[in-house]
């Protein structure tokens, strides 16, 4: 049976970590939200790179319908997010890597495997 948690007492947080550190029980929590949020935006843009690149090489779907496909609400932030990700524009991407068989070849994998077409 679960024990239910003593409110007067401090939590692991507040008892262990944080002063171990120099900081308080809530500059502790701050840290740990600011990392898992870090880590979720981290995996998202990894992830919408990874998509982008295989939408643009194994597909003939317009830039502007994968950018928003991929939850972008404006051309201009797709752009801005592939130059992140590539260094240059999606439309450059594809001219630059359509003729490459192994790029194409492994983004075709890539949305079979995650079944998207």
């Amino acid at each position: 049976m679960l024990k239910k948690p003593d409110p007067g007492a401090a939590s692991v947080l507040e008892a262990g970590a944080g002063p171990t550190h120099g900081l308080d029980g809530e500059a502790v929590k701050a840290l740990l939200q600011g990392a898992v949020c870090a880590s979720f935006q981290g995996i998202r843009t990894r992830l919408r790179g990874e998509l982008a690149g295989a939408y643009l090489l194994a597909s003939d779907v317009p830039v502007t319908a994968i950018g928003l496909a991929l939850g972008f609400s404006e051309p201009g932030s797709f752009s801005r997010s592939s130059f992140a990700w590539a260094g240059m524009a999606p439309s450059a991407y594809r001219a630059e890597y359509i003729g490459d068989s192994a790029k194409v070849a492994a983004a075709t994998a890539l949305l079979r495997e995650r079944r998207i077409s």
